[in-house]
């Protein structure tokens, strides 16, 4: 029986994914060493089961939380009731409130196959930033896909075996990863790998501008050869 991404993943998300979304903790420090910048508020879209958005609670930042999967915005609320969290496509959500910084960690942005979809996401996370509003960002690139995105990988949670079945097609650029879970459930991830100049022309077409790009959270600079990319972008 086939399900929708992260219905059953969600609850054995914070396993083995949950922490990479803390990585940005990292960006976070980066601009405001660099380019001066304190977020007061910050919206965290697709926030998965909210930890990153905990650690900012607690240093005191104003957050909200973001997310497509009700299961995952369930387990959000349940681990940190405290914050604001909400089902939400990033592409059509409106919160009726404007925030000094967006992050969306993870590749979550792969998600989106479709270039129309692409740029109207990019259009709402404008309209959701204060003027001089940073929004940080990283995908997977085709570079990752070809090389990685292959083959089986077992996991075993609380005594339960699932299989990560990876396949990706160089032509279409649409990378699949199919979840099997012992009960006979298939849950399907579909992702389009995208390039830095892909990227480029949705952010530049929507008025943002890039500051730095890199490849990994040393802040090694991204190149044509880099699995994935980190944007650290600001409106304009």
């Amino acid at each position: 029986m086939d399900i929708r991404p992260y219905k059953r993943l969600a609850a054995l998300y914070d396993k083995d994914w949950g922490g990479y979304c803390l990585q940005y903790l990292k960006l976070i420090d980066y601009i405001i060493e660099k380019y001066k910048f304190v977020p007061k508020s910050i919206l965290d879209i697709a926030c998965g089961t909210g930890n990153l958005l905990a650690k900012l609670y607690d240093q005191k930042y104003n957050v909200i939380g973001i997310d497509v999967t009700p299961e995952m915005i369930e387990i959000a609320k349940n681990k940190y009731p405290y914050i604001k969290f909400h089902i939400g496509d990033m592409c059509y959500v409106d919160l009726k409130t404007k925030v000094n910084l967006i992050t969306c960690a993870f590749d979550s942005l792969n998600y989106i196959r479709d270039d129309n979809k692409m740029d109207k996401t990019f259009k709402n996370i404008y309209k959701h930033l204060h003027p001089d509003g940073f929004f940080l960002f990283d995908i997977n690139t085709p570079i990752l896909f070809e090389n990685r995105h292959y083959g089986i990988i077992n996991h075993e949670y609380k005594g339960k075996k699932f299989e990560q079945i990876l396949t990706y097609n160089r032509k279409s650029k649409i990378a699949k990863t199919v979840f099997h879970f012992e009960n006979g459930e298939l849950e399907e991830h579909i992702q389009k790998a995208y390039t830095r100049d892909n990227m480029k022309t949705f952010l530049m077409k929507n008025k943002f501008k890039i500051m730095d790009t890199f490849e990994d959270f040393d802040f090694n600079i991204a190149n044509k050869y880099s699995s994935r990319i980190i944007f650290i972008t600001c409106k304009k």
